[in-house]
């Protein structure tokens, strides 16, 4: 009884960690549109936007990577897409911006819902005391081969859900 209570408190953990790394892309997304449309910053670096909502869902999970390494892993997964979107935003006039203020929102949307994935998988790893189970990761694998495969595979996924299919390679 004891342990079917222990497990159940866990479950309820994990759901209250989604839902915060949920609304920490909520957030992102909304500060995303903000900084783009108001010009706020004009030359807002996409890849430092989606390094500090990385650096946030790893906080609520309770997991540890380098922020040059959440780099390499964004840099991977927009290798999904082509790269003209991402990299093109310096010196746009303010009608084409509210074109990049939709797209960047979109991206920085499936970027983080892509990592929540990654991140759910290695909080599952950590669960199931270290046993490999139904394709969960460990923590050192979110930046290896492995964790750079789901997320490309995840992004792509949030990217067509949202109907951005045309930015994807």
């Amino acid at each position: 009884m004891l342990n079917e209570f222990n497990e159940k408190q866990k479950e309820m953990e994990i759901l209250e960690m989604n839902k915060k790394a949920e609304e920490a892309v909520e957030a992102a997304v909304k500060r995303t549109k903000i900084n783009i449309a108001l010009l706020i910053r004009p030359n807002m670096s996409l890849i430092n936007e989606q390094i500090d909502l990385m650096i946030s869902i790893c906080g609520i999970y309770g997991i540890d990577i380098e922020k040059n390494k959440l780099e390499i892993l964004i840099n991977k997964a927009l290798s999904e897409c082509n790269s003209e979107i991402i990299y093109k935003f310096y010196g746009i006039p303010v009608l084409i911006n509210s074109i990049y203020v939709e797209t960047y929102g979109i991206i920085t949307l499936s970027m983080g819902k892509a990592f929540i994935e990654v991140c759910k998988k290695v909080k599952l790893f950590i669960e199931v005391c270290e046993k490999v189970n139904f394709g969960d990761i460990r923590e050192s694998d979110i930046i290896s081969s492995v964790g750079e495969k789901i997320m490309k595979e995840r992004f792509k996924e949030e990217m067509k859900r949202n109907n951005m299919d045309c930015y994807i390679k």
